[in-house]
């Protein structure tokens, strides 16, 4: 009886590595796909899309976006898959907050400007 219960055991895992095994074959067709689609529209339209020089806003925001959808995958693997360290990272995360902090005092200053001194900023439209 527990020869049984070891060979389904078995062949159970057996079925689940060959159907792992294709999946893993799927998925690598895919992202070939992907590269590949990324290579023509570099070239057809001339312009960096994963490479270095399209600039760390665009690796930077496609690793945030997955973080995101894929909590359990480490920040190092992600920043890999684009050339980045986590220091680099991390740093560009700091870098845009410290922006995003300065371009909300400027645009307070901005309103608090416009509401003391009328018809600042805007055409008047009434004359």
């Amino acid at each position: 009886m527990k020869k049984h219960n070891q060979d389904a055991y078995v062949k159970a895992l057996e079925r689940r590595l060959a159907a792992t095994e294709d999946e893993n074959k799927w998925l690598k067709l895919k992202a070939e796909a992907f590269e590949t689609a990324i290579q023509i529209a570099e070239k057809q339209f001339q312009i960096p899309i994963l490479k270095k020089s399209a600039g760390p806003p665009v690796r930077h925001q496609t690793v945030n976006q997955l973080t995101r959808r894929y909590p359990l995958v480490g920040m190092e693997q992600l920043c890999g898959a684009f050339g980045l360290t986590r220091q680099a990272w991390y740093a560009a995360t700091r870098r845009q907050e410290k922006q995003g902090f300065q371009a909300a005092i400027v645009l307070a200053e901005v309103r608090r400007l416009r509401r003391q001194v009328a018809g600042l900023g805007r055409l008047n439209c009434m004359n």
